[in-house]
């Protein structure tokens, strides 16, 4: 059984990668290029999303990567920081009242879910990137106080 999912693995990457590289090849039978049969009685439609070819980039989305990184590595401070020494909050706290792997599970879900709903907000209103990069600086900040706070416990 454990080879037959390693060659459905290296068969899945293949495909994907032949895909990537050679983006007229197709993963299934029919040729690439060739629109697929329709159902009996089936009108065509053409899709009312369209796809246009020189996207102009929202302003304030490098700001905002940015501000993502600056979080992501106050959120990795603030786990290093805490590991293994008690920790006030029992949200967090593991057993014995102790920071450990279950803790900075926790820790970093929080960060990771607030991506994600930053993610579907900006999906939907481009033009919040600026507001939702001085929100992420003002988090990393607030992060960056507690790390201080940690490290001065030492």
């Amino acid at each position: 059984m454990h080879i037959y999912m390693r060659l459905l693995t290296i068969l899945l990457f293949g495909f994907s990668l032949a895909a990537q590289v050679n983006p007229t090849a197709s993963a299934s039978f029919f040729p690439a290029g060739v629109p697929l049969p329709a159902a009996p009685n089936a009108v065509m439609e053409p899709s009312l999303r369209t796809v246009e070819p020189n996207r102009t980039v929202p302003p304030g989305r490098a700001f905002y990567l940015w501000s993502v990184a600056i979080l992501a590595a106050s959120g990795a401070a603030d786990v290093a920081s805490s590991w293994r020494r008690p920790e006030a909050n029992p949200v967090v706290a593991g057993p014995g009242s102790t920071f450990g792997a279950g803790s900075a599970a926790i820790k970093l879900g929080l960060v990771g879910s607030s991506f994600l709903l930053e993610r579907l907000v900006l999906r939907h209103r481009p033009d919040l990137y600026r507001h939702v990069a001085w929100l992420n600086l003002g988090t990393a900040g607030v992060q960056g106080a507690v790390v201080r706070h940690n490290i001065n416990l030492q």
